[in-house]
């Protein structure tokens, strides 16, 4: 498997989670990628970059991963940013990453611990320019 593969879909995930999580309340639905700083895109980048390889042996094996209306790359990057921020969901709260697989394998648990090692991230909206710092 190329860690790789998925990083695009895993990357707007974690944006799209960013912007619906963080946003200023009242300008939800407003922000999206073409908001991003280009410096702030690049750090999303490496740190997606850095979670995939550590983990996108470990996220392919989460059951239904092919069914996007459950799991998906795209999920899993949301996961991550959420985790990183402690919004209180994320890897460790939904049953699409299980404890422990028949094969003993632990997917949420590991998927979590590394994200609660990340770099410290804190996304900046500037309202008045429309641009997401970092």
């Amino acid at each position: 498997m190329d860690k790789f593969e998925y990083k695009e879909e895993f990357v707007q995930g974690f944006i799209a989670a960013m912007c619906f999580a963080d946003s200023p309340e009242d300008s939800q639905g407003e922000w999206d990628e073409s908001n991003l700083d280009p410096e702030c895109l690049e750090v999303i980048e490496a740190i997606c970059t850095i979670f995939l390889s550590k983990c996108a042996h470990v996220v392919a094996k989460v059951p239904d991963l092919s069914n996007s209306d459950l799991c998906h790359w795209g999920s899993a990057g949301a996961d991550l940013y959420y985790t990183m921020v402690g919004h209180g969901v994320g890897y460790w709260e939904t049953d699409k990453y299980p404890e422990r697989e028949e094969d003993g394998a632990v997917l949420g648990v590991y998927l979590h611990s590394v994200a609660k090692d990340m770099p410290y991230f804190a996304p900046y909206f500037d309202d008045e320019e429309m641009v997401i710092y970092c």
